[in-house]
């Protein structure tokens, strides 16, 4: 079996207020902080609906919540509707619609590297559907699997039921790393440089690989 995973971090709509806001939760593992002021995709069967995250404005606040990390509780988001009502009926939301980052792509400043989301995993999608249509027409002399996942997220469950399904004898995962070559980081939090290819994980926070 190889396998990469087709979700990604997103948000959910918990609720609209009746002022026309978008009270949400999150979907994987985000940082409080990351989350104010991005722009937000809130899709539908009506439209994908553009919005804003907003907090009590910084000039009201005291000094002590300026130093403050916003909880998600404390955040919404500003789709410029009047009113719940027209959030319902003109934009179509709905609590349980997905929100993903507003992150167009672009070439970062005409140089070799890229902007944009969910790299992790599309980029191990993208070379799982390559791998396939290389050995599209190959004689293999044991029967392989592509499977892509989902709700790896929010805690590897597609992987984990692939792995039955499947009953396969060895498993490839296809996933991204953590670059080390930026500030901050250190060669014991992480090994890996960008443009040097790719790495094994011989240890992740749930697995111990079988080196045999």
């Amino acid at each position: 079996m190889i396998s990469a995973h087709m979700d990604e971090v997103g948000l959910m709509v918990k609720s609209i207020t009746e002022e026309g806001y978008i009270k949400f939760q999150q979907l994987g593992g985000w940082l409080d902080q990351a989350i104010v002021n991005q722009r937000w995709v809130i899709l539908n069967d009506k439209k994908d609906v553009l919005g804003v995250t907003g907090i009590k404005t910084v000039h009201v606040m005291s000094p002590e919540e300026r130093k403050k990390i916003f909880d998600t509780k404390e955040l919404f988001i500003d789709v410029g509707a009047p009113s719940k009502e027209y959030v319902e009926n003109n934009l179509g939301i709905s609590p349980g619609d997905p929100i993903v980052p507003f992150s167009p792509f672009s070439v970062l400043n005409d140089g070799e590297l890229l902007l944009g989301k969910a790299w992790d995993d599309r980029i191990g999608c993208a070379m799982l559907i390559d791998l396939a249509k290389k050995i599209d027409d190959a004689t293999l002399p044991y029967n392989l699997n592509f499977v892509f996942t989902t709700q790896e997220e929010i805690g590897l469950r597609g992987a984990m039921t692939s792995a039955y399904v499947t009953n396969s004898d060895i498993c490839i995962n296809l996933e991204v790393g953590v670059a080390g070559d930026f500030e901050y980081m250190s060669k014991d939090e992480s090994q890996e440089e960008l443009g040097l290819g790719p790495s094994i994980f011989l240890h992740d926070s749930s697995m111990l690989p079988d080196k045999n």
